[in-house]
């Protein structure tokens, strides 16, 4: 399954047209936010940072089933259609079509130096206690389990999971009736659904 997506900035009305093969649109969304705000210099990412993520609506063009066809044929089409601003690639295969110029590819090497993250260093000590909490009752390799969390660990990470912002609540509108909601109940009784009424 795949879900064509166009990401549009009601400030100046430019577009992003995206592809997810995920049953959750919102989670793409949500990614898309999360990479704005650790400050990714894609093009998108930094429009969501200028006007902000409430400036930003969501629409779905297109549900199907064959997410071959709809990264290889149909993600592409909307693209050259509609030739959205903030796309810079061709799409359907991630980065085809787009080229750095000598100055990203400089930044891009001098930010590469240096990286600790294979090292497993770049982490915070929030997500470090995180992951542990969460690998807690959990067996290893040996059969051997591991201990049960403590009422002191869960107070911790009840506390650390409050400090976790929540997502803005997603949106869409269906191509054929125009109706208004939730990803989920959308993709439901929506899209094709309406398409084949």
């Amino acid at each position: 399954m795949y879900t064509i997506y166009q990401i549009t900035n009601e400030t100046n009305r430019k577009r992003y047209v995206g592809i997810t093969t995920r049953y959750d649109l919102s989670r793409r969304i949500s990614e898309h936010f999360s990479d704005a705000r650790r400050g990714e210099p894609r093009h998108l990412c930094r429009a969501i940072t200028k006007y902000g993520e409430n400036n930003f609506t969501v629409k779905v063009l297109e549900v199907g089933e064959n997410q071959e066809f709809g990264l290889k044929v149909a993600e592409p089409m909307y693209i050259a259609w509609l030739q959205p601003e903030y796309n810079k690639t061709y799409g359907g295969e991630g980065t085809l079509g787009y080229h750095h110029t000598g100055e990203t590819k400089q930044i891009l090497s001098e930010k590469n130096k240096g990286n600790q993250h294979s090292l497993g260093n770049r982490h915070s000590e929030k997500t470090k206690l995180r992951q542990s909490i969460s690998k807690l009752g959990n067996t290893n390799g040996l059969g051997i389990k591991h201990p049960t969390r403590s009422n002191e660990s869960r107070q911790r990470y009840s506390v650390i999971q409050k400090d976790i912002p929540k997502g803005p609540q997603i949106r869409v509108s269906c191509s054929h009736c125009q109706k208004v909601g939730g990803v989920s109940g959308m993709k439901r009784y929506h899209f094709d659904n309406c398409k084949n009424r």
